[in-house]
């Protein structure tokens, strides 16, 4: 349910964290859990927290279905062009690794990042460049994506910091 946020992008994580204290991140888990929690941090110890998130080790990830993590290769790497949908890649980095305001997304628990796509989706999430990129992807595809996003291979190299 919940992410990893080790190696995560320092300015993702102070982003987010101010878009739940601010309540302005209205996915179901964030009203439940994080609206409360980081309506008390002040924008320093917001800071903090990411730094310290951002400084930890990459997750290693798991395997998973071989044919799987393949098919989801494909769509990180190069989209669904049939469906004008461009590679994951293009925003979230070669190896996954985040890209300014876009979420590092290799190492991730496969399951967290599918209920993310879902939530953003079906827009009870506002991620507006994210929803348009993901709203003609399959449930199937995105499970693809999201196993081959939490293996080993999504990192390539950035799992050496």
């Amino acid at each position: 349910m919940f992410p990893n946020l080790a190696a995560q992008s320092g300015s993702y994580l102070d982003q987010q964290l101010k878009a739940f204290r601010g309540q302005t991140r209205a996915d179901p888990d964030a009203q439940a859990y994080m609206w409360g929690m980081a309506s008390q941090l002040s924008d320093e110890e917001i800071a903090a927290l990411a730094a310290h998130y951002a400084a930890q080790r990459p997750a290693p990830g798991r395997r998973g279905d071989p044919q799987l993590m393949a098919q989801g290769r494909t769509i990180f790497e190069r989209g669904v062009p049939e469906k004008g949908i461009p590679a994951c890649a293009t925003c979230h980095g070669d190896h996954a690794q985040g890209n300014g305001p876009f979420p590092r997304l290799a190492g991730q628990h496969p399951e967290y990042l599918l209920k993310q796509m879902l939530v953003i989706q079906s827009v009870l999430r506002l991620a507006p460049v994210m929803h348009g990129v993901i709203q003609d992807l399959s449930r199937d595809q995105m499970h693809a994506v999201a196993e081959y996003l939490g293996s080993p291979d999504a990192q390539g190299s950035a799992t050496s910091r």
